[in-house]
């Protein structure tokens, strides 16, 4: 059961590390698919997080808050997250 959980943790690793080159890189729908697989492995707050800054990019205000409060919901203290969510809910 450990290397189990031990895989599926490398897994998320090395998902999450390609997701941040993809960011770094702009290319916001290859993140927001490595951003998927590592959800559909685990209900990841930081793959839920990047996921919502993806989207921000790409000015999808609405599913980057979606994605904001799925972080919170998991970790409410997360100060980055709710900083963004502040940004995202202010009024333009």
């Amino acid at each position: 059961m450990i290397r189990d959980n031990n895989d599926k943790l490398e897994q998320i690793a090395r998902l999450l590390n390609e997701t941040a080159t993809f960011i770094e890189s702009k290319q916001f729908d290859s993140a927001i698919e490595k951003c998927i697989e590592v959800l559909n492995i685990d209900n990841n707050g930081d793959a839920m997080y990047i996921l919502a800054s993806a989207c921000m990019h790409k000015d999808e205000f609405a599913k980057a808050i979606f994605y904001i409060e799925k972080v919170l919901a998991i970790e409410p203290n997360n100060s980055d997250a709710n900083s963004v969510l502040a940004v995202l809910a202010a009024p333009i």
